[in-house]
Parts: C-alpha cells; sequence; structure tokens
C-alpha cells in the first residue's frame, strides 16, 4: 500500500513538472515577455504668453480641460509683448491662459501673485486616453517582435484585467546609449544583455482608469 501511495505522488509530481514544461515552451514559442513595463503618456507644457504676474489660477492636479479653454489669467505690461509700443507701458493687461489640448493636469505647483514666464511650464496636461506602455526587450528576442503585433498588457494594479494592445514603435537604440531609462539588465554576465524600448498602445482604451507610471507586464505575440 505505501509503494502504491509513493508511486502514485511520484506520478503526479512527474505530471506537474511535464506539465509546467510544456507550458513554459509553448510561451516561450508564442510570446516575447517582460515585467520591464511601464505605462507612459506624452505631457503638454501649459505656459504663460509673456513675462508677467499670475493672477488667476484655479488649477489643481487632476482637474480635466478641454483644448483652447481658459486655466487662469496673467497680468502683464505692455513691453513685455512683442509689437507692443513703449509708450504705454504702464497700462497692465490680463492675458488668458489656454490649454492647447483636452486631457487631466498631471502637474502643478504655482500661486496667484507668482511671476510666470513663457519658457517656463506653470502645468502639464496629458490626453489620459492616448496613454502607451514602453517596454524594454532583452536584444536576443527584438528580432521576434514587428510593428502591429497583438500585445496582453496586464497592470500590476489591476492584477485581474488583461488589455489589448499593439506594438507601435521599436525603439532604435538600444543599452547604454539610454543612461537611466532601465535598458541594461541586472545579470552579471560578462556581456551584458542590452534592451530595446518597444512602445505599445492600447486598443479601445478611455484612459479614466489609468494612472501614469504604472507598472505592467506584457506579453507580445510572435
Amino acid at each position: 500500500m505505501r509503494r502504491w501511495i509513493i508511486s502514485v505522488i511520484a506520478a503526479i509530481i512527474l505530471l506537474v513538472a511535464v506539465g509546467g514544461g510544456v507550458y513554459y515552451y509553448n510561451q516561450q514559442s508564442q510570446f516575447v515577455t517582460t515585467d520591464n513595463a511601464q505605462v507612459k503618456v506624452d505631457m503638454v507644457p501649459i505656459t504663460a504668453q509673456a513675462i508677467g504676474k499670475l493672477k488667476e489660477w484655479p488649477v489643481h492636479l487632476g482637474d480635466k480641460v478641454e483644448k483652447d479653454g481658459v486655466l487662469g489669467t496673467e497680468e502683464i505690461r505692455a513691453t513685455s509683448i512683442p509689437g507692443q509700443l513703449p509708450e504705454v507701458t504702464d497700462i497692465p493687461q490680463i492675458k488668458d491662459i489656454i490649454s492647447p489640448i483636452s486631457g487631466v493636469v498631471l502637474q502643478t505647483n504655482v500661486l496667484p501673485g507668482q511671476i510666470v514666464t513663457p519658457g517656463t511650464p506653470i502645468a502639464m496636461v496629458a490626453d489620459l486616453s492616448q496613454a502607451y506602455v514602453i517596454a524594454y526587450i532583452d536584444e536576443n528576442e527584438i528580432d521576434d517582435i514587428s510593428l502591429n503585433k497583438d500585445v496582453d498588457i496586464m497592470l500590476d494594479a489591476y492584477p485581474d484585467q488583461t488589455f489589448k494592445g499593439k506594438v507601435s514603435e521599436i525603439g532604435k537604440t538600444a543599452g547604454n546609449a539610454l543612461a537611466g531609462s532601465g535598458l541594461i539588465t541586472n545579470k552579471q554576465d560578462k556581456k551584458e544583455v542590452q534592451r530595446v524600448p518597444v512602445k505599445i498602445t492600447f486598443d479601445d482604451f478611455d484612459g479614466e482608469q489609468i494612472k501614469v507610471g504604472l507598472n505592467a507586464t506584457v506579453k507580445i505575440h510572435k
């Protein structure tokens, strides 16, 4: 009886090992997988029209804004406006601060009364419906990836949900050329494995639940 139990246990262990090996092989043969990936979005700076004093700024993080919508106002002197005559320098003017896109405010750290300049962003706005994932792929797997390939995207923040996407760009630079980007593995091999950034866009995605910077795992179909 004891020998029979041992045989059954051994058979179960063997089946589990074989099943695991088959699953691993199938995953390797069908997908390029990495968990070195993050959600990104292109941010658009909001700037003043000219050097002046911020007059009204009722903007907070997370606020939704519309394209060409007024976010606030600044008080400027005519001398700071290109083309204005110097004799009217004592007359302050109120200028609107406009958002060039529809989106969500992701950064802002100014208050009314502060001096603002055209070259310094007052806020950063992004269209979260255009969020994407940047995944770093080992150089020895990059040949298995091509544009428009389907991608399964799993976000650590939503472990029970899988998003669909496609490969939209494959980076032209790998390894040390992009310092600080996570392009180099932590392997202590004699020859470090370099990584190539791959951009993945979401399919049919509204961006409402996405937070920029979320960690992701991607499975790119070969």
